[in-house]
């Protein structure tokens, strides 16, 4: 299950993805930005150059973040009336992925 500690300063939604595999068999990883519409992947990282992908590695207590800091992702994503639209879906977990509001819990969650 991926992590992320999700939280906004001003227009700009910041995440900062994370995950401890269960058997350390990783050897690398590689967070992709995505765009989706209801529910679909309308492009991604992997095959559209304008949007970013991130390095991640592995700290001392094997976790993985982006570069291993925990480094966060700024985004705002707006419709074409300018409404931020990244509101109606931030701060929801799902079924693969947990989100926190406080770095320090979800640290503690990762390591516990």
């Amino acid at each position: 299950m991926t992590l992320a500690y999700i939280y906004r300063n001003g227009n700009y939604w910041y995440v900062a993805p994370a995950f401890k595999p269960y058997n350390n068999s990783v050897t690398s990883a590689t967070a992709y930005g995505y765009l989706a519409y209801k529910g679909k992947t309308v492009r991604d990282a992997a095959s559209y150059y304008h949007l970013n992908k991130f390095n991640m590695r592995a700290n001392s207590d094997g976790i993985w973040s982006i570069y291993g800091t925990f480094q966060t992702i700024r985004f705002n994503v707006q419709n074409t009336s300018g409404k931020i639209v990244a509101d109606a879906v931030a701060k929801k977990s799902s079924s693969n992925m947990k989100t926190f509001t406080d770095l320090n819990k979800m640290k503690a969650y990762l390591k516990g």
